[in-house]
């Protein structure tokens, strides 16, 4: 189930779905039955979350669970991930009981799957009902913490309704990475003192179009290119505003590059 940031036409901001390890909820129709929608979920985040060998999540430290109820966030909000490294940076109220990240002041989860990433207990007084997985954008709890009765009576949808009239007050911080780099390039009063400016030259032999241009030209960089070893271009940098450059005059540009 999709769950949007206002309005329907808005972003989704996040969606939520039930799982099941051997495939308990009520079949909906005849293709449910042969798919087993819940079974499918259960196995695709224990392959994205845990670790190989592992087929089973343990969301409160102790006992291995065959029911998860799953948070995933929407990429697009998420960014590089949720930020959880310290306690209360994630604060998620499940059916009347507030939730928070263990983070970097209690034990992180020991193991995780290999392109997981670290993780964290999602706790209430030092109960533990759920994980987070900050670099999946994803949130997996135990039936114990939702107060839903599920079972072969039970429908995949309707468990997940079930789930959504149990989610609070929800909030969180997303995370972005930006790696800065910076280069100074020196222009030395001996460089870089003509253009091929196609205005700069006239007729075929490409002489300077202005006379006053022999001996002594000017001219204004506005652009650094940076390149590889092998001259391939990589990336450019325009100067806030032009600058002059002439025989008589260097430049020493400080280029950022973000990514």
């Amino acid at each position: 189930m999709n769950i949007y940031d206002a309005a329907v036409t808005s972003s989704v901001a996040f969606d939520i779905s039930y799982g099941h390890r051997t495939g308990s909820a009520a079949y909906v129709n005849s293709y449910d039955e042969d798919y087993e929608p819940d079974q499918a979920i259960y196995g695709q985040y224990a392959n994205l979350c845990l670790p190989d060998g592992t087929t089973q999540f343990t969301l409160d430290g102790t006992t291995a669970t065959d029911e998860i109820f799953v948070i995933n966030f929407n990429r697009t909000y998420l960014k590089d991930g949720v930020y959880a490294n310290s306690l209360d940076d994630v604060k998620l109220t499940v059916n009347s009981t507030e939730l928070n990240t263990s983070g970097s002041d209690s034990t992180t989860v020991p193991t995780t799957g290999p392109n997981a990433g670290s993780a964290y207990y999602m706790e209430n007084a030092g109960t533990k009902y759920g994980i987070i997985y900050p670099k999946l954008g994803t949130i997996i709890l135990n039936k114990a913490i939702t107060g839903i009765t599920t079972g072969t009576a039970v429908d995949q949808q309707t468990n997940i309704s079930n789930f959504y009239d149990a989610l609070g007050s929800f909030t969180c911080k997303n995370e972005e990475r930006i790696s800065t780099t910076h280069y100074f390039c020196r222009l030395y009063n001996d460089q870089y003192n003509f253009t091929n400016n196609p205005t700069w030259q006239t007729g075929s032999a490409g002489l300077m179009k202005y006379s006053e241009m022999y001996g002594d030209p000017q001219v204004y960089v506005t652009t650094i290119g940076m390149y590889d070893d092998n001259n391939n271009l990589l990336a450019t940098a325009k100067l806030n505003k032009p600058q002059l450059k002439n025989f008589e005059r260097e430049l020493l540009v400080k280029v950022r590059i973000q990514y």
